[in-house]
């Protein structure tokens, strides 16, 4: 999947949206694209209410990209 669509996957909050934002976070290492979109989808409500073993994936996205090391890597 490209990451766009990862990310309407997210959007969607469907059963997959973690595995989703896993996957980004995966890829930010290498592609700032990636880190771009995970930046973005950690603005959302339906990612920053959304809960994951007591932390919301909008933590598991910024850790994701704080693991980055692209040009986007950086949180604004």
């Amino acid at each position: 999947m490209s990451n766009t669509e990862l990310a309407e996957v997210v959007r969607a909050g469907g059963p997959n949206r973690g595995k989703a934002v896993f996957e980004l976070g995966d890829r930010a290492a290498a592609d700032d694209k990636a880190a771009t979109v995970l930046g973005e989808l950690t603005m959302l409500p339906v990612l920053r209410n959304d809960r994951l073993h007591l932390g919301s994936l909008a933590w598991a996205a910024l850790i994701g990209r704080l693991s980055a090391t692209g040009r986007y890597a950086a949180v604004p």
